[in-house]
């Protein structure tokens, strides 16, 4: 018990370690066959986004609308998978058995 305690006071740390981390990972989400292409970081946060000009051409942002909000979401699907394995690897590391903590991350990760 002594032990789970001392593991759960290095959470905090933990967790500020790993959002520095994500913070310099990238994840990039692509749609409309690479015509769109989304650039995040590993926290979701927006970084980049690549549109090709055949998208808007005539000046109409309708057609890129939907690739954009597509690109986007895949990216922070990805973003959303990597910050769930850097929580799942920080419980290994800690010897945090917590039951049910495969599937918790699954369903917050959307994996």
């Amino acid at each position: 018990m002594a032990s789970m305690m001392g593991n759960l006071q290095q959470v905090p740390r933990k967790l500020e370690a790993i959002n520095e981390r994500l913070r310099s990972e990238r994840v990039v989400g692509e749609a409309d066959e690479g015509r769109v292409v989304v650039e995040m970081n590993g926290l979701g946060e927006l970084q980049a986004i690549t549109i090709a000009p055949a998208l808007v051409a005539g000046g109409d942002p309708v057609p890129a609308q939907q690739p954009i909000c597509e690109a986007v979401n895949e990216a922070n699907l990805r973003a959303k998978k990597l910050y769930g394995e850097a929580i799942h690897e920080m419980a290994k590391d800690l010897n945090m058995n917590i039951p049910g903590i495969e599937s918790l991350l699954t369903r917050l990760t959307g994996g």
